[in-house]
C-alpha cells in the first residue's frame, strides 16, 4: 500500500473510531446535553491537525497562510 492510501486509512480510523466510541458513550451514560452532541464535530479537525503534526508536513500547504488567500482574492479578478 502506498503512503497516500495509508494516510487516507489512518485519518479515516482515527475519526471514526473515536467518534463512535464517544457518541456510543454518550448513550450508554445517558449524556442528553446537546453540547456534549456537538462537540464530536471537533473531532475530525483535531485527528487531522494531530496526523499532519505527526507526519510532519506543516499547515502551509494547506494554504493557512494570509498570502495565499490574498492571491486566490486577486486571481479571481
Amino acid at each position: 500500500m502506498n503512503r497516500q492510501k495509508a494516510q487516507i486509512l489512518s485519518f479515516a480510523l482515527g475519526v471514526l473510531i473515536p467518534t463512535t466510541l464517544i457518541a456510543a458513550c454518550l448513550r450508554q451514560f445517558q449524556v442528553t446535553n446537546n453540547w456534549a452532541a456537538n462537540a464530536l464535530m471537533f473531532v475530525p479537525g483535531l485527528v487531522a491537525a494531530i496526523l499532519r503534526l505527526r507526519w510532519r508536513e506543516g499547515f502551509k500547504v494547506v494554504g493557512w497562510g494570509i498570502t495565499t488567500a490574498m492571491n486566490s482574492l486577486t486571481a479571481a479578478r
